[in-house]
């Protein structure tokens, strides 16, 4: 009995060991997930309780404010197949220790179809809501990371209230202040298409608005409009929208400048928007991405399938990408550029993925004919997508943009590309937040005249995935937005 005692114990201590060290596991694990994921938006910290002890003394009331939309990032909307209801971005059942492929890269990419626009491929895949949170098993342990988290706490604490939205990030306002939206997209696709349906977007919620205003207050507000935040590529999205409203592009026609947008936008706060570009959008079409060590590996061909993503290029006329021979720009809008040094969709090194991609083709040179048909097409667009937002146009009066940049990390600026092959190589870097520099932030100055406008420029001391959880970025958020009341005007610009 004294040894089936012992025998017992010792098997309670190795049972209590093992979860301690599976605990710690995990506990290790989280801890280097959240390194690289730490800002698409942490936790606020003390900048935010200082803004809180001020905010909660005088809130501005709900007749008196604006309506709030945020529009986040590539990545910062959670995909489903509506078919399957299986979650193809924003939710991982396991982690892998490994550089590990991504299992399914179908379910991700996009369709390729000769002959046919890019806004005519469609799939099962539609969004379904920003990600507060990246949902993750790790040993089989549910982990929440923080995602867009950080704006949704500075705007609840600012009294913007968005039903959609966690508890945890609901106003301490209650149900008084109602008047916060986060706008879900489809960030793989064509900025332009979803500059349409964010038009769509604000009309509703204007109309669902007004009811509540003349409910409540016996007001009409015929007159309302939004203030925006948007941070990286819902940066762009927001200036194309402010210029064209819902105009798509359409091949070998521009859409026509009518500030259409801005009718409906008060004031649009950007932060850590590439509006020249930024040199990892090319790393990635070349190389693929990892977002952390822990996670799938998704190759160029997933990548290559996405029209946002080329629209996130350095523009050419930045020559950002040189030949490392001859020190020339290379034309990256150019599908031969991507043919001579097999990048992207243009490898001969995706065999595997296309065919996975691309199962009822039979023959891997239809296939690879396909995929560089797709990578023109979705060149062209990114062409004419940087043109319709590079030459010098100011808002309307009623409509300001605000900048917020990082400035204090040594960013890949210009990169050297090997002749005849995909290597690339850095060659210069500049002052910026790791992933947009800030001249890239500025945006282009063509002829010498700045293409934007900006009301106001901040800057603040934090990476790119950090930038909305920086305590200058919180205050200065909510200053831009609870600074005024609702008949002050807004045309104010920088020289």
């Amino acid at each position: 009995m004294a040894k089936e005692g012992k025998t017992m114990r010792t098997r309670g201590r190795r049972k209590a060991n093992g979860v301690a060290v599976r605990q710690m596991i995990v506990m290790l694990i989280v801890i280097q997930l959240l390194v690289p994921l730490s800002g698409c938006a942490l936790l606020v910290g003390q900048g935010l309780v200082g803004v809180q002890s001020q905010t909660l003394e005088q809130p501005i009331p709900e007749a008196e404010r604006y309506p709030v939309i945020v529009i986040p990032g590539v990545l910062g909307t959670r995909l489903i197949d509506q078919e399957t209801d299986q979650v193809v971005w924003g939710r991982y059942d396991r982690i892998h220790l490994l550089k590990t492929r991504v299992s399914n890269p179908s379910a991700l990419a996009l369709p390729m179809v000769p002959g046919q626009r890019l806004d005519e491929l469609k799939d099962d895949v539609v969004p379904d809501g920003t990600l507060a949170y990246l949902q993750v098993k790790v040993l089989g342990v549910p982990v929440e990371l923080q995602a867009y988290q950080g704006i949704l706490a500075t705007l609840a604490v600012g009294g913007y209230r968005d039903p959609r939205a966690p508890m945890k990030f609901r106003s301490p306002y209650g149900d008084d202040h109602f008047s916060c939206f986060q706008f879900d997209y489809d960030w793989r696709r064509d900025v332009s298409e979803n500059a349409e349906r964010l038009d769509q977007f604000i009309h509703a919620k204007r109309q669902e608005l007004q009811a509540e205003y003349r409910k409540r207050y016996g007001q009409e507000r015929s007159d309302l409009k939004f203030d925006i935040v948007a941070h990286s590529l819902g940066g762009l999205l927001t200036r194309y929208y402010l210029r064209y409203g819902g105009q798509r592009i359409q091949p070998d026609q521009a859409p026509a400048l009518t500030w259409e947008g801005a009718s409906n936008v008060r004031k649009a706060i950007l932060v850590g928007i590439p509006n020249s570009g930024s040199t990892f959008a090319v790393e990635d079409l070349v190389n693929g991405h990892q977002l952390s060590r822990f996670f799938p590996y998704y190759p160029p061909a997933v990548l290559g399938t996405m029209p946002s993503v080329y629209q996130l290029l350095p523009h050419s006329q930045e020559h950002r990408v040189l030949d490392a021979a001859t020190g020339e720009p290379l034309d990256l809008y150019d599908v031969c550029t991507w043919m001579e040094h097999g990048w992207g969709l243009a490898g001969r090194d995706n065999a595997r993925d296309l065919k996975e991609l691309l199962p009822s083709i039979d023959r891997e040179e239809d296939r690879y004919m396909i995929a560089v048909d797709h990578l023109q097409k979705c060149l062209a667009q990114a062409k004419a997508f940087h043109q319709s937002l590079d030459f010098p146009a100011k808002p309307p009066m009623g409509t300001s943009l605000h900048l917020i940049v990082g400035t204090s990390v040594k960013t890949p600026s210009v990169l050297e590309a090997d002749s005849g092959n995909k290597n690339l190589s850095l060659q210069k870097s500049e002052a910026g937040d790791n992933t947009t520099t800030v001249s890239s932030a500025f945006g282009p100055v063509p002829s010498g005249q700045p293409a934007i406008a900006w009301a106001s420029i901040d800057e603040v001391s934090a990476e790119h995935r950090k930038l909305t959880s920086d305590p200058e970025f919180t205050a200065r958020m909510l200053a831009l937005l609870l600074d005024s009341r609702r008949n002050e005007s807004h045309n104010e610009h920088l020289q």
